[in-house]
């Protein structure tokens, strides 16, 4: 289960799960841009003792799931924009 831990309204938030050994942590960071548009950064970290194994085994499906929620993301963005 992903547990939000930080949240800064309006600018950004981050979630984590995990247990013995082995954590994930996402963030989820807007930034105002010079023109008035918004970048949306999105970071992914694996940490804990598992953390070499675990990146060794996922860390294409973590960095495939990562670009899939940022192209989604744009897209929904694009789709509303007022």
């Amino acid at each position: 289960m992903w547990v939000v831990t930080e949240i800064r309204d309006g600018e950004s938030f981050t979630w984590t799960t995990g247990g013995r050994g082995l954590r994930f942590t996402a963030g989820h960071e807007l930034r105002d841009g010079a023109g008035g548009e918004v970048t949306v950064v999105l970071t992914f970290e694996v940490s804990g003792p598992l953390a070499p194994l675990a990146t060794l085994l996922a860390g294409r499906t973590i960095r495939d799931h990562v670009d899939t929620e940022a192209r989604s993301l744009k897209a929904w963005c694009e789709a509303h924009r007022g």
